[in-house]
């Protein structure tokens, strides 16, 4: 099992009164089913019934999807069994299960999305599991905590380029000294970049709230933009045998994703310094 990876919860969704909590208004289906997809990274094809949306049922089927495969990375990239008792702020996140992720590795867990539909779908994916979870609606321009409050910070996106800028700006002000900083991203230059030159292999489209849909940066980008944070590191990741050209199919998938994945995971740390610049301005 991959480390940290959720484990799939068997709740009942019975009918003593009061026990199962209160549908929120999510707006349009459809939406609720954008996040869907946002969260599975890639649609399965469906051989029986679709699940009811919203259900505890569609939540877990998300999740498990989410891990499978194309996706079994991410519980080891994003760390979840490594910050027991800690603070963890998600930003963005589909359907919230990698915030959920975080809460049964034992984290405190505080969700923030711009958009309140989202709120709502991530509040009632931790609702339906009993699990407890902060979910706010702000901008990631204005985050709704103190400073030096937070020991990890997830941005997951989707966040705009233009945008970028301040909500790092944020996470910096919102984490501790010595705090973490998780980024995702596109990666500018991937496996896409082959296809004009070698036959075969076809990305998958990115929905309008998946990682893919996050701004695409080259690595020298994303040290220039990230540049305040120490002990940083970038890694390469997400690739599927069917997006990779003919002629490279029998090259290791492994080394495939580390040379051209479509992903990139920034991991960085807000300086230690940071708490003596903090003391002199007050």
């Amino acid at each position: 099992m991959p480390e940290g990876r959720p484990t799939v919860l068997r709740i009942w969704e019975g009918a003593e009164s009061g026990s199962a909590p209160m549908l929120p208004s999510v707006g349009e289906l459809s939406l609720a089913e954008e996040f869907y997809r946002a969260e599975v990274l890639r649609m399965p094809s469906r051989q029986t019934e679709p699940l009811t949306p919203l259900s505890l049922a569609w939540y877990l089927e998300a999740e498990q999807l989410r891990y499978q495969r194309q996706g079994c990375w991410l519980p080891a990239a994003l760390e979840f069994g490594r910050h027991t008792g800690e603070t963890v702020l998600g930003l963005g996140g589909g359907l919230g299960s990698d915030w959920v992720g975080y809460a049964l590795n034992g984290c405190n867990v505080i969700c923030i999305s711009p958009i309140a539909e989202q709120r709502d779908l991530i509040q009632r994916n931790f609702d339906l599991r009993r699990l407890s979870a902060r979910c706010e609606q702000a901008p990631y321009s204005n985050l709704p905590l103190p400073t030096n409050s937070i020991d990890v910070a997830c941005l997951a996106g989707p966040v705009s380029r233009e945008e970028l800028p301040t909500a790092l700006d944020e996470i910096y002000r919102v984490l501790k000294p010595g705090g973490k900083v998780l980024f995702v991203t596109a990666a500018a230059r991937s496996i896409e970049s082959l296809y004009r030159w070698l036959p075969g292999g076809k990305a998958d489209e990115a929905g309008a709230f998946s990682l893919l849909a996050n701004p695409q940066l080259r690595v020298s980008e994303i040290w220039k933009i990230m540049h305040r944070f120490s002990e940083a590191k970038i890694s390469r990741r997400h690739l599927r045998r069917a997006e990779v050209p003919t002629l490279l199919r029998l090259t290791p998938l492994v080394i495939l994703e580390r040379l051209a994945g479509r992903l990139l995971v920034y991991k960085g740390f807000k300086p230690l310094s940071a708490a003596r610049v903090d003391a002199v301005a007050a």
